[in-house]
């Protein structure tokens, strides 16, 4: 089984969105949003990577992990 797109558990999820304030987008989610947690997301087509975000964008980010590095990066320099 591809362990790249797996989902984080969405009850471990909701405690972490309800103790750090809501986060209103998803970095690397299923095209379909089917792994999706917070209800915007970016995809392989619509990528993360290629987005400029808001100061006030809160971004979740649970990336593929064999390319988690250009998400980390792109955020930083995003927010710098």
């Amino acid at each position: 089984q591809d362990k790249s797109d797996w989902i984080f558990d969405p009850c471990l999820f909701r405690e972490f969105d309800q103790c750090f304030r809501p986060q209103t987008l998803d970095a690397a989610a299923a095209s379909d949003g089917s792994n999706a947690q917070p209800s915007r997301f970016c995809h392989k087509s619509d990528s993360f990577l290629h987005k400029a975000l808001a100061e006030e964008e809160r971004v979740w980010m649970n990336p593929p992990y064999n390319n988690m590095e250009p998400f980390f990066w792109h955020y930083l320099a995003s927010k710098a």
